[in-house]
């Protein structure tokens, strides 16, 4: 029997709120500190400020959890939740690799199924860019370009996302680790730092990045993967553009006001051949991650696209090892 609980009601927390109400699956419990008991979302369920207020026999009828709290915050809550648990961590893994390595103890000290919440992954041309890949229809891949941009909200700067000891980076953390994530799903590289610019540009009195720019390359395969990232863009952007030698296909949008998902491909000199021709792909404004993602993890684990635990490590660890390069 699925019985779900969560801890963090912020906006990721809501999302997956939702989805696990969609799927009319048990829910047993929400802790935050942050919300009213009272509020209409929330006066159907059992509501508590801290995991400790939980009574034990809550705690233990649960079986899948999802984890969506700053990122300061995981490796504590993980201590606190009973073992045996399915437990959905939001990225990223806690605040560093080291921390990463501590989560893994705890892991495997209390036997844990973790999935790591990439759900990035689910967006449906990124769904369309991995069965093409799968088809042979990119071969001989030379470069990827990944591009994120995302304009933030007044008063940013005093949250706990720019303070380097709650989030543990800027821009390259949070929402960078999404696209080293979809980096080594797609591609499955083994990449080296070639270069990196990384800088607070806009955003002031906070101690992290809200610009970076890095070369990454794959030397076996011979693929150069460029990323650019910022907090500061007015309009918010998503891209990656795949460039093969046969063929090249760009992804934007995801969702709301970044536009529609879109999946553009594009042969080598099309206008050459007449059986060769661009082909374009629109899968509307709706974002449906979080319900593939939540329903995979409560209901379908065996489909989860390898989101465990391991990818999850890797990504923090290619983020200190960008760090370590400022």
């Amino acid at each position: 029997m699925i019985n779900c609980a969560f801890i963090g009601m912020g906006l990721i927390g809501q999302k997956r709120l939702d989805a696990v109400e969609k799927l009319k699956l048990d829910i047993s419990f929400i802790v935050d500190p942050d919300i009213n008991p009272k509020d209409s979302l929330y006066k159907k369920y059992s509501v508590f400020e801290n995991i400790n207020e939980v009574p034990l026999s809550m705690k233990h009828s649960i079986s899948h959890v999802f984890l969506a709290v700053p990122h300061f915050l995981v490796k504590n809550y993980l201590k606190e939740i009973s073992s045996g648990m399915h437990i959905l961590i939001e990225k990223p893994l806690g605040l560093n690799f080291s921390e990463a390595k501590e989560i893994e103890k705890i892991v495997k000290e209390k036997n844990f199924k973790i999935s790591s919440g990439f759900n990035y992954r689910h967006y449906s041309h990124i769904q369309e860019l991995k069965k093409f890949i799968a088809g042979g229809h990119l071969e001989n891949i030379m470069s990827v370009n990944f591009s994120l941009s995302h304009g933030g909200r007044p008063g940013m700067e005093k949250e706990w996302k720019l303070k380097k000891s709650k989030a543990g980076g800027g821009v390259i953390i949070d929402p960078g680790v999404h696209l080293f994530d979809l980096m080594f799903y797609l591609f499955d590289p083994n990449v080296e730092i070639v270069n990196t610019s990384m800088r607070s540009m806009f955003w002031e009195n906070c101690d992290v990045e809200d610009y970076a720019l890095l070369i990454l390359e794959d030397k076996e395969k011979k693929i150069i993967f460029n990323f650019e990232l910022n907090l500061f863009s007015w309009q918010n952007n998503f891209e990656i553009k795949v460039h093969g030698k046969s063929n090249e296909v760009l992804l934007s949008g995801r969702g709301g006001n970044y536009g529609d998902f879109s999946f553009k491909s594009t042969p080598r000199w099309f206008w050459l051949n007449q059986d060769s021709v661009p082909e374009d792909k629109n899968f509307g404004n709706k974002d449906e991650s979080f319900m593939q993602e939540t329903k995979e993890f409560c209901l379908k684990p065996e489909l989860l696209i390898n989101s465990n635990l391991r990818d999850g490590i890797k990504v923090m660890e290619l983020v200190e090892n960008i760090y370590s390069k400022l």
